[in-house]
């Protein structure tokens, strides 16, 4: 890449003498350790970002930009991260240039290639002490070691040359610590996404990217199908577009230009914009992490937002030319910039721009509430149900899947059944518009026709409004929500379950625990009575819970209930019922048991092995040892996520057998219960419900209440700390300054 030339403009004068600036021997180690250690704030993408572009670039050079390079991700079986070109390679004296010297590149020429500062190819420094080069030129391999030696200025030292049959180019293999094998994986896959040729990748069999729809793009843009949540205070990518130059994608957020708030390319600067420029167009920082933005790079991008916003007024506005009526283009205004749709916030920046017929499409609604006599109804479905019913209101939102309907027959008597195919069939969004005759201000009488006439005079309307009476009418009962009810001859609706003896608990059954009807978690059973099995008796389709605890269930507890006691390890068979009038049916009898009872009993025998009995108690007392903590109480409300960061630090305490290692130790036992805290979790849940929990006469194996104070009392300015620290908020330095604190207490109180 060409650096961008910059015109010097000082004037001297009176000078008697001078001297120029440059490093002595003895500061070299210096300013070479703060160019492989300081230059990088994230050492891992380093490495990657810099040796795959070189490899590019080889490519490009040797002409052949087309191929994929190929980078081999470290496992833990094989902790080596590779990249691969099949450029030209290096001589010895080329490696000898290119790796042994700062500064030094041959790529400042041209923008066919993204090097130029002469820093990138000694980047896995920054990670750690050598990695290896390899190059192959005309059958012949030679091996190169690149270390930093105890002088901390480096070698390149020759290893070895041998006769190969592999193509020509250059392999850099960099040793990598096996806990960063997974990083390097996670930020290969992001900085690949952004790359023309993507590189052919090895050593992870799930490397998948997760390319974004293409919505509409130009000669240097894209803009993409992203969500993006503007309302969301954790949105990580809100506010910011990404600008690639030379296969790196870099962030730009809106103050990074200075962008006024009304400015018109303002709305741009979206996740959803991807911007292509050519190398060289804008500058880069150093460690090319990020653009620098000066003021060459700010109205650089300007220009290119504008271009787009012109480019993109266009493409969206051919659209609206295509429309046969100002109906249809309202109907795509609000399929194109519906609130959540990637497009949404483009509607000021293109809206002079979108015109059907020389007219202004401003908006996909239309107004009732200003004619007397016109009205708006929709039709939406119940929170607690499958059911729709109708709303009035004074106006309507369109878009490509609007159904507008006049309602002619003066009534709304089987409207549903006209209305419900048009939701369940078509998956359109029906719209009724009703206009009724009126008074005037002088009580003059409006009919319903003229009102119908004023309306669409006013609104301008174009569209077509389909007749209430010719749509075809289908029985309710074809339909979710309504299919289990018959008509009665008063109007009223009748279960068809109400006629039923026995039933069976529907597992499959989704609905929450505010759903209606009751009896939906329940289908008619057909069973021989002689079998037996589990039952509960039920009153309106609720649960009757034994007098000992407390209450009813309905359905969906039940079945929330049964699952968590299959998932802690209990074999539960079908629940059956009846209603409390045939409750003499089971009740008592010699093959049929009552689930609470059968729950009951199964926990308790459960909980009486001696190995599962202790856990479950450990398990428990770690629950309740975290439940309900103040933030001034123990170390606040986050307690057992710090826990969690003092295990992780345990390590690199001085005393290993100390109390707090004693209880950190103790603590994570408890809290995993012998293996299975997931099924614990459960047990506990279920032996809660069925007051079982009491009769569990067994101490927990460790005084976690006890152990904690014994803890507090020694490191005090732990039970200080931000509780965010401990969550979401701790960082690698303060992990350090944890460990500090810790240490200095105990080689204090060292005897």
């Amino acid at each position: 890449m060409k650096p961008l030339e910059k015109t010097q403009t000082l004037k001297t004068s009176g000078i008697q003498k001078s001297v120029s600036f440059g490093i002595k021997q003895s500061g070299i180690h210096h300013v070479l350790g703060i160019l492989r250690d300081q230059l990088y704030s994230d050492k891992i993408l380093a490495n990657i970002r810099e040796y795959a572009t070189n490899a590019v670039d080889a490519h490009v050079v040797a002409g052949c930009a087309d191929r994929p390079i190929e980078v081999t991700f470290p496992t833990k079986l094989k902790p080596l991260f590779k990249v691969r070109d099949f450029g030209d390679g290096l001589t010895e004296q080329e490696i000898q240039d290119v790796y042994a010297f700062y500064g030094e590149s041959t790529k400042r020429t041209s923008n066919d290639c993204t090097g130029m500062l002469g820093i990138g190819s000694k980047s896995a420094f920054a990670y750690g002490d050598n990695f290896v080069i390899a190059s192959f030129v005309d059958g012949k391999k030679v091996t190169y070691n690149a270390f930093i030696d105890p002088s901390q200025v480096g070698q390149i030292s020759k290893l070895q040359e041998e006769d190969t049959d592999e193509e020509n180019g250059i392999e850099i293999s960099v040793p990598v610590r096996e806990d960063d094998c997974d990083e390097f994986v996670k930020k290969g896959k992001a900085l690949f996404e952004w790359f023309s040729v993507r590189p052919i990748v090895k050593g992870c069999s799930q490397f998948e990217y997760t390319d974004e729809k293409v919505l509409f793009s130009g000669d240097l843009w894209e803009w993409r199908d992203v969500e993006n949540d503007r309302y969301s205070y954790h949105s990580t990518r809100y506010g910011e577009l990404t600008v690639v130059m030379g296969n790196i994608g870099y962030p730009v957020e809106r103050d990074d230009l200075n962008l006024a708030y009304d400015d018109k390319v303002t709305s741009l600067v979206s996740p959803n914009l991807v911007l292509r420029v050519p190398i060289g167009d804008v500058e880069i920082s150093a460690s090319r992490e990020k653009l620098q933005f000066t003021d060459y790079t700010r109205k650089k991008l300007k220009m290119h937002l504008e271009n787009v916003r012109k480019e993109l007024s266009t493409k969206i506005s051919e659209q609206f030319a295509g429309c046969k009526t100002m109906f249809d283009a309202k109907c795509l205004y609000g399929s194109v910039f519906r609130t959540d749709s990637p497009l949404y916030q483009l509607r000021d920046v293109i809206k002079d721009h979108l015109v059907w017929k020389g007219k202004v499409v401003d908006g996909d609604s239309y107004q009732t509430y200003g004619v007397s006599g016109a009205q708006t109804v929709s039709f939406k479905k119940s929170y607690r149900s499958e059911r729709y019913s109708s709303d009035e209101r004074g106006s309507f939102s369109c878009d490509k899947d609007t159904v507008l309907i006049e309602n002619d027959m003066g009534h709304r008597r089987g409207m549903m059944g006209k209305i419900l195919p048009i939701i369940h069939n078509q998956g359109k969004t029906p719209i009724m518009l009703e206009f009724e005759s009126t008074e005037d201000g002088d009580g003059n009488i409006i009919k319903a026709d003229k009102v119908r006439a004023k309306w669409i005079k006013k609104e301008n309307f174009d569209g077509t409004l389909l007749k209430l009476s010719e749509l075809p009418k289908h029985k309710m009962t074809d339909f979710a929500g309504y299919h289990r009810s018959s008509s009665t001859t008063k109007g009223s609706v009748k279960n068809g379950k109400h006629s039923a003896k026995l039933f069976v608990l529907d597992m499959d059954c989704s609905y929450s625990s505010w759903h209606n009807p009751k009896s939906d978690w329940w289908n008619v059973a057909d069973v021989d009575m002689d079998e037996g099995g589990l039952f509960v008796i039920i009153d309106k389709f609720q649960t009757e819970i034994p007098t000992e605890t407390y209450g009813s269930d309905s359905g969906g507890e039940l079945i929330r209930q049964v699952k968590q006691l299959r998932e802690a390890g209990i074999d539960v068979p079908n629940v059956y019922a009846v209603k409390v009038a045939q409750r003499s049916q089971l009740e008592g009898k010699d093959n049929w048991q009552n689930f609470y009872a059968y729950a009951k009993e199964q926990v308790i025998e459960k909980l009486s092995k001696g190995s599962v009995k202790q856990s479950y108690v450990d398990w428990k007392a770690v629950k309740d040892f975290n439940k309900n903590q103040e933030d001034n109480d123990g170390m606040g409300r986050y307690r057992d996520d710090a826990f969690k960061v003092l295990t992780k630090i345990a390590s690199k305490f001085v005393d290993r057998e100390g109390d707090l290692t004693n209880f950190l130790w103790q603590y994570k036992n408890m809290s995993n219960g012998s293996g299975n805290s997931k099924q614990l979790q459960k047990l506990v849940d279920v032996a809660e419900r069925h007051n079982v929990a009491k009769g569990v006469d067994l101490e927990p194996s460790y005084n976690l209440e006890a152990g904690l104070h014994k803890i507090l009392e020694k490191y005090s300015m732990l039970e200080y700390v931000e509780n965010s620290r401990w969550r979401w908020n701790h960082t690698p330095e303060f992990e350090k300054e944890v460990i500090n604190y810790v240490n200095v207490i105990d080689l204090c109180n060292k005897n």
